[in-house]
């Protein structure tokens, strides 16, 4: 089997390919610190604020009576999670953020 050598791929190829270059950096920001070294926190700012309250949302309710059985407060819990984040209920009560 031949090594792959891009500089043999026609022009267009290698600018399709080239293109991709942001969008594999950005996941290996996080892939590499999650996957690779098994830290979430490490891994954690990569990720869209949106998204970062969505799942922090999303186990929080999934995990609310645990909480409160081992002496927390949800509420408490939830600030930590999405600090530096404002977020509002829109008219429908879905929660949303809004700034960065």
């Amino acid at each position: 089997m031949e090594d792959f050598d891009p500089s043999r791929l026609p022009e267009d190829e290698r600018a399709e390919i080239a293109a991709q270059i942001p969008v594999i950096s950005a996941a290996w920001s996080f892939l590499e610190p999650f996957y690779v070294a098994g830290d979430l926190a490490a891994a954690w700012p990569s990720v869209d604020p949106l998204l970062r309250l969505c799942w922090a949302q999303w186990w929080l309710e999934a995990n609310v009576s645990s909480l409160a059985a081992t002496g927390y407060d949800a509420e408490e819990v939830g600030q930590v999670f999405w600090s530096g984040v404002t977020v509002r209920r829109d008219p429908s009560g879905w929660v949303t953020r809004s700034g960065r």
